[in-house]
């Protein structure tokens, strides 16, 4: 079981995180196959990896489509790692997809089948 620390509310408070201990930090702790949702900005921690396994996690963060998102997978994994991935974990990260260069990258319109 991971367990992961949060503490209530904390984005609400327009702060950023503290370093160290947190004394208003709460255990939520999950199994696998559980799903669990809050607002990125919560003040959010894991403990000591205890069981010395990977702990995958699968993160969906919903934004504006001209935000840029976080990371570029598939060129910021070391090629040594890559090598480890198997299909599925390698589309997880998006080795079969790109970012869409802007609004009409991807899409079909009318318009532009027009000759």
């Amino acid at each position: 079981m991971a367990v992961t620390l949060v503490v209530p509310k904390s984005h609400q408070t327009g702060e950023y995180a503290p370093q160290g201990e947190n004394a208003e930090a709460i255990p939520l702790e999950a199994e696998a196959g559980d799903i669990v949702i809050w607002d990125s900005r919560i003040l959010h921690a894991t403990l000591e990896n205890s069981v010395k396994r990977d702990r995958w996690a699968l993160i969906a963060t919903f934004c504006r489509w001209y935000i840029k998102q976080g990371f570029d997978y598939p060129r910021a994994i070391p090629e040594s790692m890559f090598e480890t991935l198997d299909d599925d974990e390698k589309i997880v990260y998006g080795y079969c997809s790109y970012t869409p260069l802007d609004e009409f990258d991807k899409t079909e319109h009318e318009s532009r089948n027009r000759k």
